[in-house]
């Protein structure tokens, strides 16, 4: 990894708002936050999608 590193950190509130989505939704929300902690922010979004 190279510049910052990240850490994503949600409130309780937010952390009861992700566990009510669908699971799916869910799964796709924490792949995008665990992506985001492993290589950050600007690094994802110059990254091509893998799927649309």
């Amino acid at each position: 990894m190279t510049g910052m590193a990240w850490t994503v950190e949600t409130l309780s509130a937010v952390d009861a708002g992700i566990e009510a989505l669908p699971v799916a939704l869910r799964a796709r929300l924490l792949r995008l936050l665990e992506t985001v902690e492993a290589i950050g922010l600007e690094a994802r979004r110059t990254r091509p999608a893998s799927r649309r």
